[in-house]
């Protein structure tokens, strides 16, 4: 171990400062790697168990925690609770066991604990207090809703049946953010609480919501039948709004790419129902263009003198006395109506309900994303020709390009899970990756170090030794610059090699380098003639 230690110290020594802070950093990010992998895998995952709860269900479901001494998270503003991911279904039926939770409002558990000094007219408002309560609980289960609240009206019953009053309920909803209840939806609400109430007629049930609209109006059929209509109103509106919607970004995301722009279509529609009733006269083409005409003629006159008496012959004989003649009067008149028949045209007109007012459309584009030669005006042109923009109706299109923030807003009925959230099941594995990647890493990291310490600091060259009787039996050559060896001839050296006297030890590194190039400038043969001897004597050895 000791040996180990002086090895990495005398390594370690060796190391430039650059190479030492390498060597530093890459063994501390190591370990804060594997210190961060150990703590996510022994943290405590947590899951949801309870969503969109009221303030009165996460009081009673947290007391209920603490009490079992249970680790829990409060999300969403305190309407969802987490727990531990392993005990997500066991909390739940333990829970569920005990009524948690109850919702909002009292349900039927006020019965639970009998008090037999409750009066019936107690015992009464509780029955009416309960059903109210499940009731709302119930609703409050509806995907769109977060919230509701029942009133009922129960009065008591007559002794005749002509005194008796109807049961009316009224039911006030809470809708979640960008929800909207579709007719199916309005219809089952009012089936649900009539069918759940005694004596309660459909026509005599009213859905509001907390924006004041009314999703149907009870007091008779009629208003119940306009309160339907109204519903199916606005589902066909909220289609209609939402094709022109996709249309528009189904056909920009091809240019700018999806999840680059977003589009909404506000629609106003005429759902009054028109009747008109519509006659026209037109005159024959020969005639004039008169209706009706009224003529009266009257005319008057004198007439001759007529015969009279008796006739025969006696009539005329001179004996008789003869008869006095008179003269009558002419008068005429002429009473004439004439109708003139006319061609007569009769419409009938009915114009259906749901006509298009206006149409405003708004979109928004990723100003990053634009491409070039394609700006907002001719985006809107050619938004305009995809909805078929009508400006004698008054529609609008607005275009506008501007950065898009990264973070996407989530609806729904439960948080959506974080991207940690989702790879949770691949990090549990992290832990065995470091242990096994991390000691490869650190003596991969080690081995480079040490490549580049070698580089950096070349071998050592070797002793070269010289026979002690050169110039004038020196122990040391002290400087090798001065060193005369013009007068060795290659026979005394070889003598003297053989004899195999003690060599001294010429200096090492820099130092020997300049004495060797200061000895090849000023006697290069004596160099050559000194480097032959070594060799030869090397093949001898």
């Amino acid at each position: 171990m000791a040996a180990l230690v002086a090895q990495l110290r005398s390594t370690w020594n060796q190391l430039s400062p650059s190479q030492r802070v390498i060597l530093s950093a890459g063994m501390a990010l190591i370990v804060i790697v594997t210190v961060a992998v150990a703590w996510w895998s022994s943290r405590t995952d947590y899951a949801y168990a309870f969503t969109n709860l009221s303030e009165e269900s996460a009081a009673q479901v947290t007391a209920k925690l603490r009490d079992d001494k249970t680790p829990y998270k409060l999300a969403d503003g305190g309407r969802s609770i987490m727990v531990p991911a392993t005990e997500v279904y066991d909390i739940r039926l333990r829970l569920a066991s005990q009524n948690l939770p109850q919702g909002k409002g009292i349900g039927f558990e006020v019965f639970d604990k009998m008090n037999f000094s409750m009066t019936d007219s107690l015992q009464k408002i509780n029955y009416q207090r309960a059903l109210e309560g499940e009731l709302a609980r119930t609703i409050s289960r509806l995907q769109p809703v977060s919230d509701a609240r029942v009133h009922l009206a129960l009065p008591e019953k007559a002794l005749f049946t002509r005194d008796q009053k109807d049961v009316t309920a009224a039911v006030v909803l809470t809708l979640k953010s960008g929800q909207q209840l579709d007719s199916g939806q309005i219809k089952a609400i009012t089936y649900l609480v009539s069918s759940s109430v005694e004596g309660l007629k459909p026509q005599n049930l009213t859905i509001v919501d907390t924006d004041g609209r009314a999703l149907t109006s009870g007091g008779n059929s009629d208003r119940a039948g306009d309160a339907t209509v109204s519903a199916a109103a606005r589902d066909q509106q909220r289609s209609y709004e939402q094709a022109i919607e996709s249309n528009v970004e189904s056909m920009l995301a091809k240019v700018v790419g999806p999840g680059k722009v977003t589009a909404k279509a506000s629609a106003v529609f005429n759902w009054d129902r028109v009747e008109t009733q519509k006659e026209t006269y037109s005159p024959k083409p020969d005639q004039a263009a008169v209706v009706s005409s009224h003529e009266i003629l009257e005319s008057n006159g004198q007439g001759g003198s007529t015969p009279s008496g008796v006739p025969g012959l006696s009539s005329n004989l001179p004996t008789y006395q003869q008869v006095l003649t008179t003269t009558n009067g002419v008068y005429q008149r002429q009473d004439i109506t004439k109708n003139y028949e006319l061609n007569k045209s009769t419409e009938h007109i009915v114009t259906a309900p749901g006509q298009l007012k206006k149409l405003s459309v708004a979109v928004m584009l990723s100003q990053s994303s634009l491409p070039a030669g394609l700006d907002e005006v001719r985006i809107r042109e050619l938004v305009s020709a995809a909805v078929g923009l009508d400006s004698a109706r008054g529609d609008t299109v607005t275009v506008l390009s501007a950065p898009f923030s990264e973070t996407q807003a989530t609806s729904g009925s439960s948080p959506q899970p974080t991207m940690l959230e989702q790879y949770d099941p691949y990090l549990r594995y992290l832990p065995v990756a470091a242990m096994i990647l991390g000691p490869v890493l650190l003596l991969l990291v080690l081995r480079s170090v040490l490549n580049r310490s070698a580089k950096a600091f070349p071998a050592p060259v070797e002793s070269i030794m010289l026979p002690a009787g050169i110039h004038g039996g020196q122990s040391g050559l002290g400087n090798l610059g001065n060193l005369d060896l013009g007068g060795l001839d290659q026979r005394a050296l070889d003598a003297h090699f053989d004899g195999e006297a003690d060599l001294p030890r010429l200096p090492q590194g820099e130092a020997m380098m300049r004495h060797v190039d200061n000895m090849a400038r000023n006697n290069p043969a004596a160099l050559g003639r000194l480097i032959k001897t070594w060799l030869e004597d090397d093949e001898r050895r």
